[in-house]
């Protein structure tokens, strides 16, 4: 679920579960604070690397 207000409304209606998160979102969004802190510059589409 995406919806932070969404997902605590469905906890006040007594949801017992909500899940919150995307592991594959949570994973972008780490990758991207981590190149933020670190300085890296976003790369040209089409440039050449590893992947």
């Amino acid at each position: 679920m995406a919806s932070e207000p969404l997902a605590k409304r469905y906890l006040e209606l007594g949801a017992l579960f909500v899940a919150v998160g995307v592991d594959t979102t949570l994973l972008a969004r780490g990758a991207e604070a981590l190149a933020a802190r670190f300085g890296a510059e976003k790369t040209a589409q089409g440039s050449s690397g590893v992947y």
